[in-house]
């Protein structure tokens, strides 16, 4: 982390999910490294954070992170919607994305088409697509499994140690790599047969809200280079459950998975982030390596001009035919 601003930024999100009332959810173990005093000290954090809540969108700089955040409008009136995404907010700040698209979906509800745009969303809080954007518009449950594969170490100690002592958490219970079925991962890296000992199994079901407008018409996710973590893990889902048709360059990877891992160079205090595993598909692909593959691939730039942006167009000339 360069500066202060971004480390206390991090610490806001995390006091604001690791509550002492909240669930038992693994991340409360980054708590320690957020509150080391050498990193404190190193950028000059003098106190503790109180969780995000309504009044921070009085703060001119959450305000317009949140006023921003979002774009929807008729592509072709009354018949093809667009949603821009520009990150995937966590509560509080997402609650007038909520308002705002979901004012939108009840409008577009019988459109033939629906555009999610999230070009340049380098990620943030899954929920934003997992508990609100695509539960306001599936029609029937969905239902799907990632797999996370970890080396012996630190992390897994520690995490693993906490699911022990906290087994009411949602997070899986690790299990050991020679007790999997290899024959069902045709696409696991040799790597990750012979360095690393465990994995998680994620199975995840969406289920329709009951706002959701059950969107029968097409749906296109339009992604770039940028889309990473969070924006990338609904960029998987979209793929591997054929929910929409992807658009777009090869994204940035890295969706397959939960937070990243914290940890404070000893000496400097600086603040150091990186990813605690390898996340694959049910196939064993990893995600970090191969990212996800659009559909159709344009490697164009965005055209501020809707209608003149080549992954638009794209659209437009699929639902002609």
């Amino acid at each position: 982390f360069k500066n202060k601003e971004s480390v206390e930024f991090i610490r806001k999100i995390y006091t604001t999910c690791c509550s002492e009332d909240s669930p038992a959810f693994w991340q409360k173990l980054l708590l320690t490294p957020l509150n080391n005093p050498v990193m404190l000290s190193r950028y000059n954090i003098t106190k503790d954070y109180e969780p995000l809540n309504k009044n921070d969108l009085k703060n001119e700089k959450y305000k317009n992170i949140a006023n921003e955040n979002c774009i929807v409008k008729d592509i072709i009136e009354n018949k093809i919607a667009y949603i821009k995404i520009k990150q995937m907010l966590g509560k509080p700040l997402r609650d007038l994305d909520e308002q705002k698209i979901g004012s939108y979906l009840k409008k577009i509800k019988n459109y033939s088409a629906l555009i999610i745009d999230i070009r340049g969303n380098g990620g943030g809080d899954s929920k934003y697509w997992s508990d609100f954007l695509v539960p306001n518009i599936i029609t029937e449950d969905i239902t799907y499994s990632t797999f996370n594969f970890y080396k012996k170490g630190k992390v897994y100690s520690e995490i693993s140690n906490f699911l022990i002592k906290n087994p009411s958490s949602n997070e899986p219970q690790f299990k050991e790599i020679k007790d999997l079925n290899l024959q069902n991962f045709p696409n696991l890296s040799q790597e990750i047969k012979e360095s690393f000992l465990y994995y998680q199994e994620e199975i995840n079901i969406l289920k329709p809200s009951t706002n959701s407008i059950k969107f029968k018409g097409n749906i296109y996710l339009i992604v770039d280079e940028k889309v990473y973590s969070s924006s990338e893990m609904f960029a998987v889902f979209a793929k591997i459950n054929k929910w929409a048709i992807i658009i777009g360059k090869v994204t940035g990877g890295d969706g397959i998975g939960s937070d990243p891992w914290f940890d404070v160079l000893p000496n400097s205090g600086f603040l150091i982030q990186f990813s605690k595993s390898i996340g694959t598909d049910s196939s064993g692909l990893s995600n970090e390596e191969f990212k996800t593959i659009p559909d159709y691939i344009i490697n164009k730039p965005i055209n501020e001009n809707l209608l003149k942006d080549e992954m638009i167009l794209k659209v437009i000339e699929l639902e002609k035919n």
